[in-house]
């Protein structure tokens, strides 16, 4: 819990909570992340029925709200490594400032937004709004999951000791965030 809290310090949902109110949010939510433990982002079940998808809509919302959409995804990613990818706002929508104008505002780029759009996943927001609802979430597991399969049988991924998720966020944070800075 504590790593949770310190880890996602900086989003000001979080500066105004307490210890005691994060586990009060976490315990209520315990019970049905707890029912997708045993899943990995493999086997987990994304279609419109699926346990795994049921879940995330039950608790994103208040998640979010609390924690803010990159909170959501790391305590999600903290409680089940092997199923849930962190995100932030540069791997959604990849926005950075223009060279021109180094202290300008941020303009949205080639996140992984983008990348959704033109693969033709349905996205039911724009790109500066991209990641605020659950089905936002679950539309980008389904694009890591089918990432995964993908890269799974390169040597360099069979060989790396660490879960698939954790592979994939090294690889989305390099792909979208370094380029970036």
């Amino acid at each position: 819990m504590l790593l949770m809290y310190t880890w996602n310090f900086a989003a000001r949902e979080t500066k105004a909570m307490d210890g005691e109110e994060v586990k009060r949010i976490l315990e209520r939510h315990h019970e049905a992340i707890e029912s997708v433990q045993d899943r990995s982002l493999e086997d987990a079940d994304l279609s419109e029925n699926g346990d795994t998808r049921q879940v995330i809509q039950q608790v994103w919302g208040d998640l979010k709200d609390h924690f803010g959409q990159t909170g959501a995804s790391k305590i999600l990613s903290l409680l089940n490594p092997d199923l849930f990818v962190m995100w932030d706002e540069d791997i959604r929508t990849r926005r950075r400032r223009k060279q021109s104008d180094p202290k300008g505002t941020k303009r949205s780029d080639r996140g992984v937004y983008f990348h959704l759009k033109e693969a033709g996943y349905s996205l039911n927001s724009n790109s500066m709004d991209f990641g605020k609802t659950a089905e936002d979430y679950v539309t980008f597991l389904r694009y890591c999951k089918q990432m995964l399969e993908e890269i799974r049988p390169c040597p360099v991924v069979q060989e790396k000791e660490m879960p698939p998720t954790k592979l994939l966020d090294e690889a989305l944070y390099a792909f979208y965030k370094l380029e970036s800075e």
